[in-house]
Formats: C-alpha cells, sequence, structure tokens
C-alpha cells in the first residue's frame, strides 16, 4: 500500500510539473506558422517572463566608417582642429573633440589631456591607446583617431577675387591651386599677387605676376603654401579716356591685356558722333613717380592711318581727345579722369 502511494504521489507530482512545463512552454512560443525573431524564448506582447532580457546598446552617434579624413595621416594637427575619436572596446569613448590653444585634447574618462598639436592622427591614436592601458581602462585597447575638420591652416584669399574666402591647407597646395579654388580672378584684378606670411623675423611679402604664374610652368612662380599665408590679388591699376568720345571711361588693365591708344579708343566706343574731335591734338597725361604731370601728343588721325606707332598706355594714363578747335586745360582734364573713375568704380561695384 505504501508503495502505491508513494507511486501515485510520484506519477501526480510528475504530471503537475509537466503540465506546468508544457503551458510555459506553449506560453513561450511564437503562433503556429510566425518564426521567432528573438535571440531568446518568445515572450507575447503584455506577458511577464522570468528570463532576463538582453540589455539594448545604445545606438551609436558615430562610426569609424561613417567618418571622413579632412587630412591625409601625414598631417600635422594644429589648434583648432577637430578630431574624432573612437575605441572599438568602449563605444562610449566615442567622441568629437577639438584642439585646445595649449595643444591638447581632452578624452572622456581620461584623467590627462593628450598631446595633439603638432603630432599626426597615429601618433595621437598610440598615446591614446597607451593611456587608456596606463589608467586601467582598457587592455590591449584598439582605438582610430581621424580628423575630421581643419582650422589651424588658413589661408587668406582677398583682393580682385570672385569669391574671397579663408581656406584651409589640410595638404601643401601651389598659389594656382589656392586661386581656383577662390573662382579664379575677379573683374577688375591687376597682374600682381602678394603673398604675405609671418616668420619669426617678422612679417614677409612676396609679389607674383599673375601673367607668368597663367602662361609659364615654371615652379618659381607658383609657391607652396601650407597655410598661414595671406594672399591678396592687387586690383588692376587704370587707364582714362576722356574727352570727345562716345564713352568716356576709366579701364583697368587686366593681367596679360596691356591697353594701347587704340585699344584705349575701342572700349571708349570711338569719336563722339555729336561733338567732332581734333585726332590730331589729343594727348596722354602721365604722372612721373617724382609727382610731376608730363603731356605727351599723339596724333590719333596718324596712328589710324598707320603712319605713326600705336603707344602702349601704362598705369595712370589719361588719355584726353580735346574737342575740334578746342583745347582744355590740364586740371580740367584730371578732372574728367576723375569722373570716369567714380563712373568705373560705380558701375563695378568695387
Amino acid at each position: 500500500m505504501r508503495i502505491r502511494a508513494w507511486a501515485a504521489g510520484c506519477a501526480a507530482a510528475f504530471l503537475f510539473l509537466f503540465g506546468t512545463s508544457g503551458a510555459a512552454w506553449a506560453q513561450a512560443s511564437p503562433p503556429q506558422g510566425q518564426a521567432n525573431p528573438y535571440p531568446y524564448p518568445y515572450r507575447p506582447s503584455g506577458a511577464s517572463s522570468p528570463l532576463p532580457l538582453p540589455r539594448a546598446e545604445a545606438p551609436t552617434a558615430m562610426s569609424p566608417d561613417m567618418m571622413v579624413p579632412a587630412a591625409p595621416d601625414n598631417y600635422v594637427i594644429g589648434r583648432d582642429d577637430l578630431l574624432s575619436i573612437y575605441v572599438y572596446q568602449m563605444p562610449e569613448l566615442t567622441a568629437q573633440v577639438r584642439v585646445n590653444a595649449d595643444g591638447y585634447v581632452a578624452v572622456p574618462y581620461l584623467q590627462k589631456e593628450l598631446a595633439a598639436s603638432g603630432h599626426t592622427a597615429p601618433q595621437v591614436r598610440a598615446e591614446l591607446q597607451r593611456a587608456l592601458e596606463v589608467e586601467g581602462l582598457a587592455r590591449n585597447p584598439i582605438a582610430r583617431v581621424i580628423v575630421t575638420q581643419v582650422e589651424s591652416r588658413p589661408i587668406v584669399v582677398a583682393g580682385a577675387v570672385r569669391y574671397p574666402e579663408v581656406i584651409q591647407a589640410a595638404r601643401p597646395m601651389r598659389l594656382l591651386e589656392v586661386l581656383s579654388r577662390a573662382g579664379g580672378l575677379g573683374v577688375g584684378s591687376g597682374t600682381t599677387v602678394l603673398v604675405s606670411e609671418n616668420t619669426p623675423d617678422g612679417a614677409v611679402t612676396q609679389s607674383y605676376d599673375v601673367t607668368r604664374l597663367l602662361q609659364d610652368p615654371n615652379p618659381g612662380d607658383d609657391p607652396e603654401l601650407i597655410g598661414g599665408e595671406t594672399i591678396r590679388v592687387v586690383p588692376a591699376r587704370l587707364v582714362y579716356a576722356v574727352g570727345a568720345l562716345q564713352k568716356p571711361g576709366a579701364f583697368p588693365i587686366e593681367a596679360g591685356e596691356p591697353i594701347t591708344v587704340l585699344k584705349a579708343l575701342a572700349l571708349a566706343q570711338g569719336f563722339s558722333r555729336t561733338t567732332p574731335a581734333n585726332r590730331g591734338g589729343a594727348e596722354i597725361i602721365r604722372t612721373e613717380r617724382d609727382g610731376q604731370r608730363v603731356e605727351i601728343p599723339v596724333n590719333l588721325g596718324k596712328i589710324l592711318r598707320h603712319k605713326r606707332p600705336d603707344r602702349v598706355l601704362e598705369a595712370g594714363d589719361i588719355l584726353y581727345v580735346p574737342e575740334d578747335g578746342k583745347r582744355k586745360i590740364l586740371l580740367q582734364a584730371v578732372g574728367d579722369a576723375t569722373q570716369a573713375l567714380m563712373i568705373f568704380v560705380g558701375y563695378h561695384g568695387l
């Protein structure tokens, strides 16, 4: 009897346990025909489960595969540059840090700042990995450091260019490339480019000829720039055509294009149609270096008939064409040139 009672009790306990487990398994199984998409037993929505759910990993805001380097690995980091740091074993260390005025970067959880200025990205990475081990934050860490923004190598482009701007030299650049990035020469640009840079001995400025830069591939006329330079394209100096002309004005001497007497006459659209011009009494009014003005007679009629050579005008020259039978005094011709300059400046917005 005792044996039968014991057997019956065991059977009842077995059925009880089996039935509870079966019910739990049935509850923890997905509907028929539906696969379990989770790496843990299925649990219907709203039902409690004694099984611990896996910890959801916070999405990484920045991945090394998504980082686009702004500079090559041999680029020497400077102040204000932006670095992207990623530690594979510790996503919480992923951050973008900017190099401070002292040349250091502050990395999350590190007690000491890392020296960055004057080093390359691989050198900063090696120092970061060493610091993580020294401070006991990681064992055999694998990190990556990328320069994502260059702010320490500005090249200022100003003057007569199409788009004056500040260009960051993430790598050495030639003068012609920098001018191209600024949209090239603007309206009214001259033939001179000034490149200034600060040296231990003070500011140094060198002058380059745009004509030679564009036409002559000599490397000496196209210097290498590494950042910290200021480039200024000097606006073109002007020549003036005034008097009995269709459209008197001021005309810039652009790169590689000298202005002769006949070209100035063409730019002014020829002689006036309402006021007869004294073609044989024209003058070039030129200001010498000592400030003295000289008057150079020009016979436009003979130049037009190819009996006299065409003359090249210098910057600041005034081609004055008087009315037939009249001759204005010098001050009045200079006044006409001043008015022509104001018209030129207003038209071009200089």
